[in-house]
């Protein structure tokens, strides 16, 4: 409910105002986008908290969302000045703000509602609760970056599109987006930043068993632009010119590196080789082989490991170490401080994997007692081949990442074991609950409920 008040407050404060209108207008906004997606605006001339006072909830409500607070014993809200673009769930309850600033150059250009129960920006897809009906329908779907690159392809047509709010789309989105279709085509913007947060998508896509698909725009457009100032015709002939994502990496590989220089040759084996790995399709990373082939003009017997693939190796293999776990690997091998923060937040014994964590216990035995750590190095500290081959993989994982990347995916991962291990802290209470419950301990029980409910929120 509170969220609700604030929506009719910004979207009043919007029909007040007419600079954020003209804003709007000279994006290309329309009545009708406004309507649909609910915009709004935050005046930073009104009395916000004369008006919470009128909605009849105590202001600690809103306060308790993040989105009001106090300063120097004033009331503001944190989209003062902004436009407001409410987000809303599959079912269209409002969970959250994204708020763009309309004065140019000011910063931070955006401005998101904070994490909570409710919200939480990595699992949110802005514009499901308009677009579902025809990603269904189409069995495809569209992921652009912002807000007003969906509003802007909605508007014009192309309604089967999601937001993902952010350069590189989460586990949590993708699984949510395989609830509605199978057929995920990314819409990129033509820069390095995007292409990246691709690529670490493919060995997900692979075990999520999607289908995904790279939509590349010319450069010097994000979705907004180009069909603002191209329009849709030109927009779906750049559709139409989509691509695999695994097709597009070897294009862009094949641009970065001179193919008739042998060591050019290894460079780019070096950057598709694990991407190929992490297809769980045997006949699809047949057809990639093969297409490797013939751009190095190395024979396909030579890729005898990616040919067999996961079915054909050996039973101790079948339990295969996740593609993330295999990224945390290469980011401790390239920075091997990161291994301090695992063992800070206390979540070795978490890692469930037992070849992971042999590789990460011996990782951090060489760190320790060296102060260093290499790839030659850690090699020699394994006798079993399946290690050795581990360790050799994330080693070419490196390829491509940068370093910020890669301490991200450090940090996802013990947040991942973190969840985990509060998941299952809840289904040990939900035993005791059961125990207390058959003892009549009233006392007890409304001990653990407690203790489970805050499990399954630091969970979320």
């Amino acid at each position: 409910r509170a969220l609700s008040s604030l929506c009719d407050y910004y979207a009043r404060c919007l029909g007040e105002s007419d600079e954020a209108l003209l804003y709007l207008r000279r994006r290309g906004v329309a009545e009708r986008a406004i309507r649909e997606f609910g915009l709004g605006y935050s005046d930073p001339r009104k009395d916000i908290k004369a008006f919470l006072k009128t909605t009849g909830l105590p202001l600690d409500i809103y306060f308790a969302t993040g989105i009001v607070r106090t300063r120097a014993g004033k009331v503001y809200d944190i989209f003062r000045g902004r436009v407001v673009v409410p987000i809303r769930d599959a079912n269209s309850k409002t969970i959250g703000f994204g708020g763009r600033t309309i004065e140019e150059g000011a910063l931070p250009k955006y401005v998101n509602s904070p994490e909570s129960p409710i919200f939480s920006k990595g699992s949110v897809l802005f514009g499901i609760d308009l677009t579902k009906r025809s990603i269904v329908e189409r069995d495809e779907v569209f992921v652009v970056e912002g807000y007003f690159d969906l509003i802007s392809l909605y508007v014009s047509g192309l309604t089967n599109v999601v937001a993902s709010l952010g350069t590189s789309i989460t586990e949590e989105q993708l699984k949510r987006l395989r609830n509605y279709t199978e057929n995920v085509s990314f819409m990129l913007d033509p820069d390095e930043a995007g292409l990246r947060s691709v690529l670490r998508l493919i060995p997900l896509v692979s075990e999520m068993e999607i289908k995904a698909n790279i939509v590349v725009l010319p450069k010097g457009y994000d979705p907004d632009s180009f069909v603002r100032e191209r329009g849709y015709g030109a927009l779906e002939q750049i559709l139409r010119e989509k691509r695999p994502i695994l097709d597009h990496v070897f294009h862009y590989y094949a641009e970065r590196y001179d193919m008739t220089e042998i060591e050019n040759r290894i460079g780019f084996l070096r950057a598709v080789t694990p991407y190929l790995e992490a297809i769980k399709d045997g006949a699809i990373r047949r057809l990639y082989v093969k297409k490797l082939s013939n751009l190095t003009g190395v024979e396909e017997e030579h890729f005898s490991t990616l040919l067999r693939g996961r079915e054909d190796r050996p039973l101790a293999d079948d339990s295969g170490v996740k593609a993330i776990e295999k990224r945390v690997l290469c980011a401790l091998l390239v920075n091997p401080s990161l291994i301090e923060y695992l063992e800070e937040r206390g979540v070795m014994g978490s890692i469930r994997e037992g070849r992971l964590r042999k590789v990460i216990s011996q990782m951090s035995s060489i760190y320790k007692d060296e102060g260093r750590l290499s790839v030659k190095r850690l090699l020699l500290a394994f006798e079993d081949e399946e290690l050795r081959r581990l360790v050799l993989a994330a080693a070419l994982e490196a390829e491509g990442h940068e370093a910020t990347e890669l301490v991200s995916i450090v940090h996802d991962y013990v947040s991942y074991l973190q969840k985990a291990s509060f998941k299952e802290e809840a289904e040990r209470i939900t035993e005791s609950i059961k125990e207390a419950e058959r003892r009549g301990d009233e006392e007890e029980l409304l001990r653990l409920l407690e203790r489970k409910r805050e499990m399954i929120l630091r969970a979320k």
